[in-house]
């Protein structure tokens, strides 16, 4: 899978989107070696493919994950761009908006966050105070992916 070639724009806008995000994976499948004895006696070696898969950086070489065949690889800067989508369906005049985003790739690769802040706009809410204080809304979002390692969180 190459995730490289992603179009990548400007620092501080909705689009702009991590260098850390863009990494290649390579699903290498896991073997084994059975050992038996055939009807004359002979050793037998034999390699094994199970349904096993582990996710590797192409980069690093470093090991992500173990999944099934069915798991789909998600590279996080197509994750970030889907929701970059999301929000200009949600929000045609996103460019009046200061909206900034940061990526957070954790774990070597594991995990995945993406903040996004609308900062210069906030919702005043006209009919709810609180203690006296006027209240307001910032609007932020933050989307989370991670990888599993053996099934678990790591």
């Amino acid at each position: 899978m190459n995730n490289l070639a992603i179009n990548k724009v400007l620092r501080d806008n909705l689009l702009t989107i991590d260098q850390s995000a863009y990494f290649d994976v390579e699903k290498k499948q896991l073997h084994y070696w059975s050992h038996d004895i055939d009807n004359s006696g002979n050793d037998i070696d034999q390699e094994e493919s199970v349904n096993r898969y582990a996710l590797v950086r192409k980069d690093t070489k470093q090991l992500l994950g173990i999944h099934s065949e069915d798991y789909v690889v998600r590279p996080y800067s197509v994750l970030a761009e889907k929701v970059n989508d999301v929000i200009k369906e949600a929000l045609p005049n996103y460019e009046e908006f200061e909206i900034t985003t940061h990526d957070h790739v954790y774990a070597n690769g594991r995990k995945y966050r993406r903040d996004i802040n609308f900062w210069n706009k906030d919702i005043q809410i006209e009919s709810f105070k609180h203690k006296g204080q006027q209240e307001k809304i910032i609007p932020q979002y933050e989307y989370t992916h991670h990888l599993m390692v053996n099934g678990a969180n790591k």
